[in-house]
């Protein structure tokens, strides 16, 4: 067995005891359950409280929502980066792709910021018009 599993390949007490066990009448190879908690904390119940905490409060700490579930930190990061795909950025939690209002929200910002810079630039060279006519000849030497 060493020879087919190398480093990987069960202790010679290992297999005794597993031979023990298949002939005492065990069926199975699978491990027994183990008493206590369940490992499975990433469930459909837990991803829905977690989908109404984040919404109502967008600056919600990891810790406080896994204090108020009683489960762990980095199982309520996997819940809202993995299953509710949103990220931390300044503070807030946020899709990690945008919803079709923001992408339109954001077009919009991006719309008004180009306007205003042109209205500005239109406003300068006005200006600079009116500076020249108004000192003529003497402006230019």
């Amino acid at each position: 067995m060493v020879s087919v599993l190398q480093e990987s390949a069960p202790s010679y007490t290992m297999v005794k005891k597993w031979a023990r066990l298949f002939q005492q009448g065990r069926e199975s190879c699978e491990d027994d359950p183990r008493p206590g908690r369940t490992l499975t904390v990433v469930t459909e119940e837990n991803v829905r409280k977690i989908e109404k905490l984040v919404p109502a409060d967008r600056r919600i700490k990891l810790w406080q929502i896994a204090g108020e579930l009683q489960i762990s930190k980095e199982r309520v990061g996997e819940i809202i980066h993995e299953h509710m795909n949103m990220r931390k950025i300044s503070a807030r939690w946020v899709p990690k792709m945008l919803m079709p209002f923001d992408k339109q929200r954001r077009l919009q910002t991006r719309v008004h910021a180009m306007d205003e810079k042109r209205r500005k630039a239109a406003e300068e060279i006005q200006g600079s018009k009116v500076g020249i006519e108004a000192y003529g000849d003497n402006f230019l030497g």
